[in-house]
């Protein structure tokens, strides 16, 4: 698995338990911005 699938991963299940639209918008810039800086590393579950 690599960071950007974890992202999306994560994403999706805090928006499945009701985080705000706005809160996962944000937190979807701020993985975009890490996967930019250091890559799309493969990461272990």
């Amino acid at each position: 698995m690599n960071l950007s699938q974890a992202s999306e991963a994560f994403l999706s299940i805090r928006s499945q338990e009701g985080f705000s639209p706005f809160t996962i918008r944000a937190y979807r810039q701020q993985h975009k911005l890490l996967i930019r800086d250091v890559g799309d590393l493969q990461v272990e579950k």
